[in-house]
This record gives structure tokens, sequence and C-alpha cells, in this order.
């Protein structure tokens, strides 16, 4: 691979050197216009030059047939000088014009037949006020006012990800974005052009991407039907930075948050202590060479200690909040600490401190090279180190040793180059190198402990139940190393009446990984007295054959995403665009798994095949409408097919679970080994793995599927924009979008259809043979994880699971959003936008091991079955209200403010415990939809069995319990099968603030062209007005389990009745704050600026 990658970086160096071309952010904005004569007459061939006036750059291009120009991709800022000249007639010269991300500024012309005049006009901030608004629905821009203005908790262009009425809620540690209800990886990340996706999990890492002190304007864009917009389903983020310009400017800044400006305690009333932020950096800009050479650099850097809780059980509030009496918890500490060799109990609970730093080196140089070439290298390092990481987070509830900490790196350089080949003819040519390592460690590599802790609370409450971890952790250790190589080639081409766009866009990707996913091994408890016995109820280990260092070897990787695009742009008059173009992209993966010669003879399926995708062809068309011509008023229609990148952890799994690497230990009940952790800690050698003497356990597989497809996107829309005089604006969009090909596992091992059905749950099918299911104890019930053994539904016993990628699940998306809004003088505004929102799909797959396929859509018995477990998506979103804006500056003060408001996400009532046997030896327990029993129908059965009865009274309770939320649809679907993400958490409200008092030249003249600006925020604002105001509620995973599995029901199967017995959990459909420390914070900074 170091040869291939040698080769590659010379290779694309090469073309650099020697094509004609220049390195540019892809900005999305363009100028264009028509010249006519003063008759009215279109002049084509009219010379028409453009000049940044801060930069000295200088473009031009010449007019069509038709008398229309348009420049592509021009850069951000200004102001810019238009003028436009032709033989025979006057010159006419436009002033002040600046140029926004997005922007499609139209700047006509009438030139008069006296060749001698010189017509100069100069343009006000609010003369082309109408084109920095595009279409609502198509973007959401966000310019250097606003990004300096609005308040962002993270310094990160993340947090006004937000502000697009588009997109949807992601927890506090997931950096990434989903659009309209599509999946996360669906969304495109670009900076300046350029691709900023991790593509092992197609997110962002969650560090920095880039400071935002170096980030000149930010769009969220949604339905933008150019072909230059790729690797996308939902939408697409696209970022540009800053540049240097002949003003010599510079900024240095300081903010602070400590425990004085924060919430003394957390929404659960525990004590908040340690906390405090720290940001503080520069930036700096000039000229090198004035008109010749500029520069621009930032540095970005963050000091947190943020308040954590790991099981910080001190009252009846944090029992509840923890789902574990006070007692319990005391007992699991003792119990690990006698028997299981944890050092310092007392240590592993309690409140403790995340202390992330992050440092982000911002650089850009940019040299106009000459009249018609400009060349641009920009580069940018991110780093993120934590000692104690909610990143490499255990699987459920843990004490603190089943944490890790996080070393994280991004590194991307890119060399831009843009021409000016000829009058009609533009080109762009940009390469770039990217490097990424994002690595977990954990704090000891045992096997994981999963105990089931039935409690009974303070306050009374009994079988309150939740699974704990102790040990190791799943995901780490993980080393996940990416290099990327990326050109991007555009050619804009001006022929008669049409404007053409051919280009390609290629990114060759690099992987080396250590994935250790369920090699520590599992032992699963049913109850503390298990535990305290040493007596698990199962456990499994994934054993490498070949390890190093006690691990599957580093997996490496090698992929292809290529693409072809062209466009035509056509107007069919001064007011009518039409916009039409083709974009192919593939996928390629070089790197094949092991041969696998039993499931070849047994399944016919090769494990030796790369996922690959080379038919994504994608129409797209626009049609755009300026009512009046002075883009004031603009309907457009357009629609278009989009492909969304494949995540790379896709393929990386095929090659680690090929069945040849790995052996997938199971051990039998009657043959558990005992727990020894004191030796596990002492020597992880003497870790149970394939029992001495035995054979290799049958083998867990990942193949590709005949059916494997890149997910594709076919959208839809129709917007409208309506400006009253300069000022007032409203709009609204309609949208509609289908998702074909999403990929999802399905087991190709499980028996084809139920061995028998439970006719009670409307017929829900169990894969297994009903003598063969573990089977309930009335007398002393308890919860029964995995009721069903793995190799009791398998079709060939020789084999484990064998899940094969495929490309056949789908996601609906259709809405409208409404938006209304002021733009006053001097970079004033105020923005608000509803939207109604409905997304379904059949699978939620995102990312990334296999496995997570079956956890990602909650199923009724058969996780095949995409039409029967088709419901709202796990990232679908009804309503969002957003409200931002910044007030005129009056005696120095200037008020920044942003408001969210959005439904939360769907959820489901579930069953846990693997009731139908799709889940076992995945450890997979969770995902059965939950059939809802009518307590009447059980009581009035004159038959009803000890469990049933005991299920009937606890439900009744539970219904009646004014804690919980869904107690009305419970009443509503008593007798029915619960539907998949039927029911919604809460609407979330959030404020914040930024306050500003600037002391410059208006205030006292003697300063000059020096700023220093003081600043208040104040994050979750409404908090700090009333304490019980701007939390998240949540109903948590533990509370969205209605029933957990006891086992089947022996005194009913003497009726000749085959039925599960249940534990209702007295906690279900009960409200938790989604981040307990998410209170109030106020920060306090100052910047200096000249």
């Amino acid at each position: 691979m170091k040869r291939i990658f040698q080769f590659l970086t010379v290779f694309f160096l090469s073309i650099q050197i020697f094509s004609v071309s220049q390195i540019y952010g892809q900005t999305n904005a363009s100028i264009n216009g028509f010249v006519r004569s003063s008759n009215g007459e279109a002049i084509p061939g009219a010379t028409i030059t453009f000049k940044n006036e801060s930069t000295g750059f200088i473009d031009g291009v010449i007019t069509n047939d038709v008398g229309f120009y348009v420049i592509k991709n021009i850069a951000l800022g200004g102001p810019y000088t238009i003028t436009a000249k032709n033989v025979g007639s006057s010159t006419e010269k436009r002033t002040g014009y600046t140029i926004s991300i997005g922007e499609n500024l139209k700047v006509d012309f009438k030139l008069s037949e006296n060749t001698t005049l010189l017509n100069e006009v100069v343009i006000k901030a609010q003369d082309d006020v109408f084109s920095k608004f595009s279409p609502t629905g198509t973007a959401k821009r966000l310019g250097v006012q606003e990004l300096k203005m609005l308040p962002a908790s993270n310094r990160s262009f993340q947090d006004l990800a937000s502000l697009s009425p588009m997109t949807g809620v992601s927890s506090p540690t997931n950096p990434n974005i989903g659009i309209g209800g599509n999946r996360e990886s669906s969304t495109g990340v670009s900076l300046d052009g350029m691709n900023q996706r991790f593509m092992m999990n197609g997110g962002l890492l969650p560090i920095f991407t880039v400071s935002i002190e170096a980030v000149k304007e930010y769009e969220v864009s949604t339905n933008n039907y150019d072909v230059l917009q790729g690797r996308q389903g939902g939408g697409a983020i696209n970022v540009i930075t800053k540049s240097g310009t002949n003003q010599l400017t510079g900024s240095a800044f300081l903010y602070n948050r400590s425990q004085g400006l924060t919430s003394s305690t957390d929404y659960l009333g525990r004590t908040i202590k340690d906390f405090s932020i720290n940001q503080y950096g520069f930036s700096l800009g000039g000229p090198l060479i004035k008109d010749k050479l500029h520069y621009f650099v930032a540095f970005d850097s963050e000091d947190r200690s943020q308040p954590f809780s790991v099981l910080n059980v001190t009252d009846l509030i944090t029992e509840k909040a923890e789902s574990i009496s006070k007692v319990n918890l005391d007992k699991f500490l003792n119990i690990l600490s006698t028997k299981y060799g944890l050092q310092d109990p007392s240590t592993q609970t309690g409140a403790f401190s995340i202390k992330p730093a992050s440092r982000t080196y911002f650089g850009r140089i940019d040299w106009q090279i000459n009249a018609h070439n400009k060349l641009t290298l920009r580069s940018n390092y991110s780093n993120q180190n934590s000692d104690f990481s909610t990143y490499a987070s255990p699987d459920n509830a843990a004490v603190r040793e089943s944490y890790g900490s996080h070393d994280i790196t991004l590194f991307s350089t890119t060399l831009s180059l843009r021409s000016q080949i000829s009058s009609k003819i533009n080109n762009e040519l940009k390469f770039q190198y990217l490097k990424a390592q994002r690595d977990f460690i954990p704090y000891n590599t045992l096997p994981r402990g999963f105990v089931n802790i039935a409690s009974t609370l303070s306050d009374g409450i009994t079988n309150v139940s939740r699974t704990f971890q102790f040990g190791g952790n799943r995901i780490a250790p993980e080393k996940q190393g990416e290099q990327q190589l990326q050109i991007v080639e555009n050619m804009y081409l001006q022929a008669g009446k049409f404007n053409f766009t051919f280009g390609t866009d290629n990114l060759i990707t690099f992987t080396h990984t250590l994935n250790s996913n369920e090699q520590g091994g599992l032992f699963q408890f049913a109850s503390l007295d298990d535990l305290n016995k040493l007596k698990p109820s199962a456990y499994t280990r994934l054993v490498p054959l070949a390890p190093e260092n006690g691990l599957a070897p580093f997996l490496n990787q090698t992929a292809f995403d290529v693409s072809a695009y062209a466009q035509m742009e056509y107007n069919l008059n001064p007011k009518m665009n039409l916009q039409a173009g083709l974009r192919w992209d593939a996928t390629i993966f070089s790197s094949k798994p092991a041969y696998n010669a039993l499931v070849d003879k047994l399944l016919g399926k090769r494990t030796d095949v790369v996922a690959s995708d080379y038919t994504n062809i994608q129409p797209r068309i626009q049609f755009t409408y300026d009512l009046k011509g002075d883009q004031s008023s603009v309907f457009q229609i357009g629609g278009g097919a989009f492909s969304a990148n494949i995540v790379h952890w896709a393929q990386l799994s095929n090659i680690l679970q090929s069945g040849v690497n790995l052996a997938n230990v199971v051990y039998p009940s009657n043959a558990l080994p005992t727990p020894d952790y004191p030796a596990y800690r002492a020597d992880i050698n003497k870790v149970p793995g394939v029992p001495v003497g035995g054979t290799i356990p049958p083998a867990y597989v990942n193949l590709v599927g005949n059916n494997f497809r890149a997910p594709i996107t076919y959208k839809v829309n129709a917007s409208f924009k309506q400006f009253f005089n300069r000022m007032f604006y409203v709009g609204a969009n309609i949208y509609y979008a289908n998702t074909m090909h999403n990929y999802r596992y399905q087991d190709l091992n499980l028996r084809d259809q139920p061995n028998f059905r439970l006719e009670n749950e409307g017929g829900r099918g169990v894969f297994a043979p009903v003598e063969k299911v573990a089977v309930a104890n009335p007398a002393s019930p308890q919860v029964i994880t995995y009721p069903i053994n793995y190799a009791d539904v398998t079709k060939n016993p020789e084999l484990s699971r064998v899940l094969e990628l495929n490309g056949d699940a789908s996601l609906w998306q259709k809405g409208v959003s409404f938006e209304a809004g002021i733009v006053f003088p001097k970079g004033a505004i105020l923005s608000a936008s509803f939207t109604i929102n409905k997304t379904e799909d059949d699978n939620s797959y995102n990312c990334c091991i296999a496995r997570t396929t079956y956890s990602s859509g909650n199923i009724f018995d058969d996780p095949r079955d995409l039409k029967g477990n088709q419901g709202a998506a796990n990232s679908d979103f009804r309503n969002k209200i957003v409200v931002y804006g910044i007030t005129p500056k009056w005696k120095g003060f200037q008020l920044g403010f942003k408001y969210v408001g959005i439904s939360g996400n769907p959820w489901t009532p579930v069953i846990f415990g693997d009731i139908t046997g799709d889940g076992s030896s995945l450890t997979i327990n969770n995902n059965k939809r939950a059939f809802i029993f009518d307590p009447s129908t059980i009581n009035s059965n004159p038959n009803s069995t000890t469990l049933e009865k005991a299920l009937a009274t606890n439900l009744t309770k539970l219904i009646n319990n004014p804690d919980n939320t869904a107690a009305d649809y419970l009443k509503s679907k008593a007798g029915q099968m619960a539907i998949r993400n039927e029911l919604y958490n809460p609407f979330w409200h959030n404020v914040d603030i930024n306050l500003s008092f600037t002391i410059d030249n208006q205030l006292i003249k003697s300063v000059g062209k020096h700023r220093i600006i003081l600043q208040a925020q104040v994050f979750n604002f409404m908090n700090l007005l009333n304490k019980d105001a701007g939390k998240q509620m949540v109903v948590s995973g533990g509370n969205q389990q209605l029933f957990r599995a006891l086992g089947l029901d022996p005194d009913a199967k003497k009726q000749g009745r085959n039925i599960y017995g249940y534990q209702v959990n007295a906690t279900f459909g009960q409200l938790v704050p989604a981040n307990v420390t998410n209170t109030y914070q106020v920060q306090l900074g100052a910047r200096y600026e000249f």
C-alpha cells in the first residue's frame, strides 16, 4: 500500500505542477446578468471584468449570443468592482458588491452608444440584498457577521447547523449532523470544496474540524441540484475559509466559563464541581505583496473541565435516574471489590471531570500569479486528547474502569489553482491530502461483565431493572487511521447561448485500523446474586486465531470514490433560467476479504467479494423564475438524484469477519467458565478463549450480497421567496425525497420460518423449537436476557451468524418549511422559520459494525421483513422552529441570539430479552417491539397463570402511574402490537444569547482601526431564568423497555399455550434529562481586533 500511496502522491503533484489551473474554495457563488444596449437589444461579445478591491484579484468573461454572462465559484468577500464594456459603446462600472457563499448575484448593464462615457455606480450594502437570500429551503447561509455575533458554545461551525430548518437532533457526544431526517452518513461535509468526512464512519471526527476564527462563511445546503453537489443524500455542509487581503488585520481573544458563572447543581440536584472552559487564540492576515500574495493564519485553543457523573447515586431522584437503589449499588461495588479484583471501589462511581484539550492551527496563502491564474495553499491541523473520554464509552451504565481515553488528530492541506484559459473558459483544479487518526485507549482490556440488577427504590417501587457493566470496553482499544487523496477538476465553458460545467471529483482513501470489537470477551449475569456466586448466564468472545498483541491484526483497505459530471445552463429569457445536468459516481473497494470455503459450500456465497457500485447515474434539473427580474420575487422548482457515500466500516467488517480471522466462541450453558477476574487482571492471557481440546466453533461471518448498492436519494422541491422593499421577506418550501438502496445486514443463516408463534402476541414468530426455549420459574422469576441459544435458530449448525450486506432498505421524507425575516442596515438581521417534517424508513442502520444493524430498527419478529418493520426513522423530527437575530449596534452595544425548538426523537416500547432468537450471539437483546397486553383480557381469563396475573396487576399500576408519559398510548393500543417509533420525546427549546460592547473609533476616534470587544454569552439562557427550563427531556433506553423476558410460562405450557412470562418495568415511559449537566453557562470574554 505504501508504494501505491507514494505513486499516487507523485502523480497528483505532477498534475498540479503542469496544469494550467488554480486552487479555489468551492463557494457555489456566481455573478451573472445581461448586457443590453440603450434600446434594449442584447450585446454579445461584451467584456465583463471583476476585480476584488481588497486583494487585487481580477477575472473576466464575455457575454454570449443573447448578451448573458456568468462567472462561477468566484471568491467570497469584496468589495467587487464589475465593469462592462464593448467596442462602440460606453463603459459602465459598478463598485461595492460583496459576495456571499451560495449567492447568485445578478448585475445587468445597459450601455449607451457614447464611447467616451464612463458611468460609475456605487452599490450600498442594502442594494444587493435580494441575491444573498436563496429561495427558502435551498440552503441556510451564515456570513462573517452571523459567525461573529451568534453564540456558538464550542466555537465550532457544527454548533450553528441547528439554525437550518432541515437539521435534526444529535446527542451531545455526536458531532455528526443528519439533514431532513436522512442518515447522518448521508450528509456531505466540505472545507473549501474538499471532503472533510472521516470515511470510515461517514461523519466528522468529534473535534474542531476548523477554527471558527478561520471560517469566512458557512452553508447548510439541502435542495441544491448543481452537479458539483456530490456524495450526499439529505444535504451538505459547505465551509469557506478566510483569506488575507491588502489590509493587515488581526484578532486575539479570550473566553472563560467557570464554576461561579454556571449553575451550582445539575438537573438532578447534584453539585457541579470543577467546571471551567477556557478558549483563547488569535488570527492574522494581510499582504506579503500587495495585490499579489496574501496570507491568513489562525490558532484556536480550548481547555475544558466538565463534570461527568458515573453512577452518582445519592438520593431517590438519582436512584430513579440511574435505575438502581443506593443499597444495590453499594452491594454491586462490594462484590466487584471482593470477588472480581476491583481496586478502590470508592473511586469507581460518583462525580468526575472530563478534561479534553483541543488545539487547532490554520494557515492559508493566496497567490495572484498573473491576471489569469490564482494559486491557493491551505493547511489545517486539529488535535484533541482527554484522559477520561465519553467517546470511549461502555455499552451500558458502568463503573469508571469500563471507560477509557482518546487522542484524535486531523490534518489536511489543499492546493488549488483557478485559471482563465480564455474569455470563454475558466478552470479549477484542486488537490487535497488529508490524514486522520482516532485512537480510543481503554483503562483495561478485561472481559466485559454485564449484570442485570433489579432494585427496590427507596420510595418502595419494585422491579426497577437495568443492565450494568464492569470490566473492559467493547470498542477499545481502537486505532482508526485514514489517509485521503482527492483531486477535483472543474471546467466552465461558454458556448453560444449555453454555459456548461464539466468536471470530475475523485477520492482515494487508505485505511489502517485496529478493531478489537468483542475480542475481550463478555460474561453476562442474570442478577446480583449470580454475580456474587460467580455464576454467569452466558460467556461469548471473538477469539483472534492469529493474534498480534492479543488482538486481531490491523486491517488495511484501499477505496476509490470516483465521479464525472456535466451540466448545462440556459436562460430561456431574462427572467427564466434552466439548469440541467448529469452526475455519475462510483465506489470501489480494492481490498478483498479472505475466502471462506465452508460458507461457499453451505450457502453458495463467497466472502472474498468487495463492496462496489458503478451504477449511480444522477440526472438533475432546476428551473428558476425571477418574476420581476431583480431577484426580489423568485420561484424555483427542482429535482434530481443524489448518491451518498458508502460507510467504509461496512467493508472493513467484511474483511475482519470473513470467518477465518476470529473464532466465535459461545460457551454452552452447561459448560460456562467460572470468571476469575483477579487472574485476568494479573495476566490477560488467562481470559477464556477456544475451549482446551475443543474444535474451532462455528464462524461469525460478514459478507457482501448481490443486491448491494450505494444509497441514492431522489428528491424534488418547490420554493418561493418574496421581498417587500429591501427589508422584509417571506418564503416557503415544499419537499419530498425517497432514498433507495440504503444498506443493511441480514442473517443468511437464520431459519427461513419461525418454529412456532406466540398467539397471545399477535402471532409473533419464534425461530427456535419450543423445547429449546428457556423456561421461567414462577416461584422466583428472573430476567433471562437470552432465552434462546443461537445454535437452535440456525439453518446450518456448522456456521454461526452470517450477515450479508445488501442495499435494499428505503427512506421516505416529506415536509414543508416557512421562513420570514427582516434585513436591517449595517448587518442587523432577524430570521424565523417553521418546519413540518416526516421521515420514515424500514431500517435506520447508519454505521458501523454489522451487528448494530439489528439494533437500528425495532422489529416484530423477523429482522429481514422490511415492510413489516417500516415506521418513523430513528432520526425523524416532526416540527422545528428557529429564530435568530442580530440587533443594530447602539452606542457600542449589540445583541446576537438564537432560539431552536424541535420535537424530540421517536421511540418504541420494547421487550428486554431476545425472545425470538434473532439476536443471540450478536449481543442484541433490546430490538423487539412490545405487544401491549390488555390487563382486563388477562383478568377475565379463568386460566390465567401466576405470571400472567402478576403482569396484569403491574401493568395496571404502570398505566395509572402519573410519571408514565406513555400511559395514554398503552390504553389506546391495548391488545395490539406497538408500532415502531410511534411515540416521541417532548418538544425541546434552547436559547443562547451573546451581548457585546465594542470600543472603536465610533466611540473614541483616537483608537483608529483598533477595536476591543467585550462579550457576555449565556448558553441555555432559559435555564438561567428558570432552573426547570431548558432541559431536553427524553425517555431513556432503559425506560423504553415495557417488559423484560422471564422465559416461557411453564403453567401456560401445561395448558397447551406457548407464551412468555414478563416482568413489567416500573419506570417505563418516565422522562429523564438527556444531559444532566447541560444547565446554563455564562461566558465572559474579550476580543482585540485591528
